[in-house]
């Protein structure tokens, strides 16, 4: 998977040159997955890990909660409520990524977010039953930005 971080002119510029748009947006229509890393305030994450620790804390402690799920063997998946600071724009609307996206489907997509959801997949394979899904275009995107310490694989462990 293709890792992207801005580079000191861009982060000078304040936005990617057009070679990274470009190879960031052929990786998400080929491959359909894309890194890109330091592209959030490193302040704005600690406080969302502050907040996130604070007020989600009973779910690592304790009995299981009816608004969380399983995921993995030492995964949950939680809804965390839009409120400060998970509702700025710095983590719904992320400068750095909505020119990545306009490149990618050539401004032709809609950012936009649900009501209060149960708990769901985000997606699956959209024809389970053939081998299209590669072939297809890309038609909707997950965000993720971590609040918790994630693991790298172990090869990159060991190398980086």
């Amino acid at each position: 998977m293709i890792r992207i971080t801005p580079t000191e002119a861009e982060r000078s510029a304040g936005a990617f040159s057009n070679v990274t748009l470009e190879k960031a947006s052929r990786c998400i229509r080929t491959d359909g997955a894309l890194v890109l890393e330091d592209i959030v305030k490193p302040e704005l994450i600690l406080t969302a890990r502050e907040v996130f620790a604070h007020k989600y804390d009973r779910y690592s402690r304790g009995p299981k909660n009816d608004d969380a799920r399983q995921v993995g063997d030492r995964r949950l998946m939680i809804t965390v409520d839009l409120e400060p600071p998970f509702e700025r724009r710095e983590l719904l609307a992320i400068p750095w990524l909505l020119p990545v996206l306009g490149a990618a489907f050539e401004d032709n997509f809609v950012l936009d977010g649900a009501r209060r959801q149960s708990i769901h997949q985000d997606g699956a394979d959209i024809f389970p039953q053939a081998a299209l899904n590669r072939l297809l275009p890309v038609v909707a995107i997950t965000v993720g930005i971590p609040l918790l310490e994630m693991m790298r694989p172990t090869a990159q462990r060991q190398s980086g």
